[in-house]
């Protein structure tokens, strides 16, 4: 008996001669034939996406999604974003995108990742998200004048004219 660990890919001949102390030149060698291939090659796996800041944010506010994946060969990836459905970022070496958020709502975000053996991509990863107005803010009073110098005498009609603005 021969335990024999293969750890090259390719066709190989194994042989087999006996002998034993009455003849020493031995038997017709035996042969066989064994390939080793290389197992299939494995998709990649979507491990994760994540934003670099915490939902909801306020409208106008850049986030940066990154996808994380490994690949069992270690072969190149390609990862690709979708926005509510919509591809936003085709397939590209980048594992982010960023999204200036400019729709208030909840949104879905969606990545996948690929390899050249596996161009169909893997199953997606996707967050929600929730992007909000910014809050309401006071109007701001700018001025406040008079038609009139003070001081008036008893009866006069003054007209006040306030100027203010509000975001």
């Amino acid at each position: 008996t021969w335990t024999w660990t293969a750890d090259q890919v390719g066709m190989h001949t194994i042989e087999a001669v006996t002998r034993d102390a009455e003849h020493p030149e031995g038997t017709m060698p035996q042969s066989a034939s064994f390939e080793i291939v290389l197992p299939p090659n494995q998709p990649p796996a979507l491990s994760s996406l994540m934003p670099d800041k915490e939902s909801p944010q306020e409208r106008g506010t850049a986030v940066t999604w990154t996808a994380s994946a490994n690949d069992a060969e270690s072969d190149p990836l390609q990862y690709q974003f979708s926005l509510d459905g919509n591809v936003v970022q085709e397939w590209s070496d980048s594992p982010t995108w960023s999204w200036t958020a400019d729709q208030v709502g909840m949104h879905t975000i969606e990545a996948v990742a690929r390899d050249a053996e596996h161009p169909e991509g893997t199953v997606p990863q996707s967050a929600s998200f929730e992007i909000v107005l910014p809050p309401n803010q006071p109007p701001a009073l700018s001025s406040l004048a008079a038609d009139k110098e003070s001081p008036q005498e008893a009866g006069s009609a003054v007209v006040w004219t306030a100027t203010a603005s509000d975001a």
